[in-house]
């Protein structure tokens, strides 16, 4: 403590510097946490859309629906016209 005082240092440089260390190795948590939770969103991307549907509002079910159901009509509306002009996917 004498050392301190000898150079006129205020323990509140001290406070500060704990503080900001503090911060910054909770930000960097947060960071490593945020990253690993959307790579393993990333990695099984189907498995979390499905048990997050549930949480959906009732409208963008719908919506959802009837964006499925003109995909499976195009789709199949398009495999048809391959089987029928003989070409094969």
């Amino acid at each position: 403590m004498f050392f301190l005082g000898y150079f006129h240092f205020s323990v509140s440089w001290i406070l500060l510097a704990v503080f900001i260390y503090l911060f910054r190795q909770r930000q960097r948590t947060q960071f490593k946490l945020r990253h690993k939770m959307l790579r393993e969103i990333n990695n099984n991307e189907e498995q979390y859309i499905k048990a997050r549907l549930d949480e959906l509002p009732s409208w963008v079910n719908q919506m959802l629906l009837k964006k499925m159901h003109v995909y499976v009509f195009c789709r199949y509306s398009f495999l048809m016209w391959n089987e029928q002009n003989g070409s094969i996917e």
